[in-house]
């Protein structure tokens, strides 16, 4: 993780810093929502996951070491959309 993002990420952690999360997102919100929209294949969907992410970022940031930013919040959105492609297969399973 380059110092810059670091330093970015210590101020939400540390000091809830507003701007500081919306410069993560800026960052990398449009890349997070690309990779969803392309596993989901819903735009409503992929927004949600996206969101979600965040929101998980929002809450868990100070658990992000080494790895940096993107690569957590890019495996994060992966996991989720499985979990979400998964779950709509049973849904789908089921409803035959």
């Amino acid at each position: 993780m380059s110092a810059g993002e670091r330093a970015t990420l210590d101020r939400w952690v540390v000091r809830r810093d507003h701007q500081a999360f919306a410069q993560l997102v800026e960052r990398h919100g449009s890349r997070v929502h690309a990779m969803c929209r392309r596993m989901l294949q819903d735009a409503t969907e992929a927004e949600d996951v996206t969101q979600e992410c965040f929101e998980k970022l929002a809450q868990h940031g100070g658990a992000i070491h080494a790895e940096g930013v993107g690569p957590w919040l890019y495996r994060v959105a992966a996991n989720m959309c499985l979990k979400r492609l998964r779950s709509e297969g049973r849904r789908r399973e089921r409803e035959q």
